[in-house]
């Protein structure tokens, strides 16, 4: 039996987390994981969960003892960017093999440090090319492993199909899922007279700022949600308005249940949806009104566009294939050094 000690960080739930339980539920044989995570989100966790104080604390002393009284076979670390977690990094090579997951690129504030840190890993896994790409290049870790993400399947919904269209949103409201934009094109289509109503999920610090930016649109916030499936069953449509993402596994939910999409074209999304859902630039609000109003506009689009989302969802992004990927390289024993 191989003991592993899963860290999730703790400020906060979003795709790093759910991939983290995600990761752990499709373990394989032979393999017990513990998740080390704080008491906010230790009730999310169906395996045996080890609360901490802190999973980001600068002295890892917390994350120390548990390990310490833990002694575990392997350390799975996940970054939700490079510097989020480097404490947890060295804490955990102190205590064995430690792995990790990249879920974004972002800022290197101590680029020597992140890069000694990332060294002692046995294994690295990117959720994207373009992150990939960035560990090589900044980070310096030549032997990271590109693992697309994937989810579990969601049921398949019904859109209601009402006389006002619902557009559904989540995410973390913070700069980076660009909500600012997505509100620009509802007040597009709002000046276009399109009918529409947006429901937007999720909490974060701007929060208040995007609150102001949609007064007088249709917009409601609807707060933390304990899952996608509420959100999902209410809309007609879905649209991610990311500047920055991986494939982001609520996308991936969203087709998983039969809705149609519009996304921003980051990370692996042309990838791996590109022909299943609408995608249109970063940073274009009237890109993206262009696109939902298209969408609104023809039922039988959203109809095709839903099914064949659903599809490729079930073939070849799920959460046991992805988990399966992880594992592997994970697991695998390390290269040996090169000669000389």
């Amino acid at each position: 039996m191989t003991r592993v000690a899963v860290l999730a960080d703790g400020n906060g739930w979003g795709g790093a987390q759910v991939y983290a339980r995600s990761l752990v539920q499709h373990a394989p044989p032979g393999v017990e994981c513990t998740v080390l995570t704080t008491a906010a989100h230790a009730g999310r966790f169906k395996t045996p969960v080890r609360v901490v104080e802190s999973t980001v604390r600068a002295d890892g002393a917390d994350l120390r003892a548990a390990l310490a009284d833990l002694r575990p076979d392997l350390v799975q670390v996940n970054l939700v960017d490079p510097a989020s977690m480097v404490s947890a990094l060295e804490v955990a090579a102190e205590h064995g093999p430690a792995v990790a997951t990249l879920h974004m690129r972002g800022e290197v504030p101590d680029l020597p440090r992140l890069r000694a840190a990332y060294a002692g890993l046995r294994a690295l896994v990117a959720v994207s090319a373009e992150f990939a790409a960035f560990a090589r290049d900044v980070l310096g870790v030549a032997g990271v492993v590109h693992v697309v993400n994937g989810v579990d399947p969601l049921p398949l919904v019904t859109p209601p199909g009402g006389a006002v269209p619902v557009v559904g949103a989540l995410g973390r409201l913070t700069p980076q899922k660009g909500f600012d934009v997505l509100i620009d094109a509802v007040r597009l289509l709002v000046d276009r007279g399109v009918p529409l109503r947006l429901l937007l999920g999720g909490e974060g610090r701007e929060r208040a700022a995007l609150e102001e930016r949609a007064t007088g649109l249709p917009v409601t916030f609807l707060g933390p949600q304990d899952g996608p499936e509420e959100l999902l069953r209410q809309c007609d449509l879905f649209v991610l308005s990311s500047r920055v993402e991986a494939l982001p596994l609520v996308l991936a939910e969203a087709v998983s249940a039969g809705l149609p999409a519009v996304a921003t074209d980051v990370g692996d999304v042309r990838q791996a949806l590109g022909d299943v859902v609408e995608l249109v630039p970063v940073e274009d609000a009237g890109a993206l009104a262009d696109a939902v109003q298209r969408l609104l506009a023809d039922p039988g689009l959203r109809r095709l566009r839903g099914a064949a989302g659903a599809r490729r969802a079930r073939e070849a992004l799920t959460a046991q294939r992805m988990a399966s990927d992880a594992w592997r390289a994970f697991l695998s024993p390390p290269a040996p050094p090169a000669p000389g």
